[in-house]
């Protein structure tokens, strides 16, 4: 066999990259079969990844225990493709190195080795930062049934018993998680839920309905307990202003974690208001919101009309422009924060259209690529703003059910004005608005409250619309 320094370099460089590559160069066929094992059980499980959904890919993404075994595998690999490199090079290296260029050649041969480690390496910090973020941001209850907020009879203690089992893989029932965004804000008191949103999702078909519930809706109801008893005619402020009251009180859910409390209180409260049972919540801080949007590399959004900028929220970058849109724009967090907020010139209802449409762009901007390339910067992001009651252990499950949903078919129920008055809600009629919404999937949308449209004097007016798809990526919002 050859020997020489350069050729032991390029023959530890290809088994630093393929274990096994340079013993097969070598020809020392039976080191070259020992490393083509590992190197082959490892371009299976590639191959399988290039082929796999991304609803596979997402449920390993998300699954703490399958990210521990990838983690220590990852470095195992990291291992075996260090010891083929400097396998491959002390096998070629030759017998008697001028004295000169013996410490360059120990500097090369440690920089093959070291290098050769670097993929595994990469991949098993991978693994460990995921499960971090998971159970920084999932603090639901490890191997502990998730508390799922029941809705009881209006204005009674009798709970709503029909199909509101907790959810488990394989149920039929309906999956329902509140994302719920806010922000303190100069001169607020507390984080204030501005965005409250129910996603219904059937596990079956991948059905997916968005129910918005305003900000500026007055009477909450209370869920059973003593928040109800403090509130028997409901809350006695704006719907937003519920997550801050409790988590100012935290007495008043029993204590313990003042923020966890006032989220799993909204939770009951959207619950006894919609009449269906809410198994989790996701919380975002919308300062950190924007921080997401920059690592995720913008958000491209098809603005149908101009709209008035709020000035700049909080966790701006930069200064907002007056206007956003019309036409398509690519946002970066900053401005997609104040396409959020902003309700100047319209209403709190179209922001709440502009809200939903955003969270479907987000939702189908990031490729796995993107994912891959933006990642470190993605979950740190994540890990600051996102808080949820979801036990880690529940994520895959979420995962698969995920990859049924079709974002451009999820349909949206809207709250508001004139279907429902938002200064004295009907609780009945709006419950029985989710449930004929619900039951609606594969048949003709049901009637129900549209966002207020704006008129030349600057007022609102409002019809009765059918729900419609989610809008998308280049879909008018």
């Amino acid at each position: 066999m050859r020997r020489s320094t350069s050729f032991a370099l390029v023959c530890g460089v290809l088994s630093a990259l393929v274990p096994g590559l340079g013993q097969a160069v070598q020809r020392r066929w039976s080191a070259a079969a020992l490393f083509a094992v590992p190197t082959g059980l490892a371009g299976l499980f590639f191959l399988w990844a290039f082929n796999a959904s991304q609803g596979e890919l997402l449920t390993w993404a998300v699954d703490t225990d399958r990210l521990q075994r990838v983690f220590w595998l990852a470095f195992v690999w990291a291992g075996v493709c260090a010891v083929a490199a400097a396998d491959a090079v002390i096998a070629a290296w030759p017998r008697r190195v001028p004295h000169g260029a013996r410490l360059g050649g120990a500097v090369a041969f440690l920089t093959v080795v070291l290098v050769a480690t670097l993929p595994g390496v990469a991949a098993g910090w991978a693994a460990w930062r995921q499960e971090s973020a998971i159970e920084t941001v999932f603090t639901g209850p490890v191997g502990a049934e998730p508390e799922v907020a029941v809705p009881t009879e209006h204005d009674s203690e009798t709970p709503i018993t029909a199909g509101l089992e907790p959810w488990k893989p394989g149920d039929s029932a309906r999956w329902n998680v509140a994302l719920l965004g806010g922000d303190a804000g100069p001169g607020r008191p507390g984080l204030r839920t501005d965005t409250m949103i129910v996603v219904s999702m059937d596990p079956d078909s991948g059905d997916t309905v968005m129910i918005s519930v305003p900000r500026n809706l007055e009477r909450l109801p209370m869920p059973a307990g003593p928040l109800r008893k403090k509130f028997p005619n409901g809350f006695d402020d704006l719907a937003n202003a519920f997550y801050p009251y409790v988590a100012a009180n935290p007495k008043l859910v029993g204590g313990g974690d003042a923020e966890r409390g006032a989220a799993s209180a909204l939770k009951g409260a959207l619950a006894q208001l919609l009449g269906i049972p809410i198994h989790h919540y996701v919380l975002v801080d919308m300062s950190g919101f924007v921080d997401i949007i920059d690592a995720m590399g913008g958000v491209v959004v098809n603005v149908p009309v101009q709209v008035p900028s709020p000035g700049n929220p909080p966790g701006a970058k930069h200064r907002v422009p007056p206007t956003i849109g019309p036409g398509v724009v690519k946002m970066d967090g900053t401005i997609a924060l104040a396409y959020a907020r902003s309700r100047t010139g319209d209403s709190d209802y179209n922001r709440m259209q502009r809200q939903r449409c955003l969270l479907a762009a987000a939702a189908k901007s990031l490729s796995p690529a993107d994912l891959l390339r933006r990642y470190a910067s993605l979950v740190g992001a994540v890990e600051d703003a996102v808080s949820s009651d979801l036990p880690p252990e529940r994520l895959s499950d979420l995962a698969k059910l995920f990859g049924k949903v079709d974002i451009d078919g999820a349909r949206t129920l809207a709250l508001t004005p004139p279907t429902i008055k938002v200064e004295r809600p009907d609780v009945q009629k709006i419950r029985d608005l989710v449930r004929l919404t619900l039951a609606a999937a594969g048949t003709a949308p049901p009637v129900t409250a549209a966002p207020a449209a704006p008129t030349k004097g600057g007022k609102t007016t409002s019809t009765a619309v059918g729900t419609s798809g989610a809008s998308t990526v280049g879909a008018s919002c």
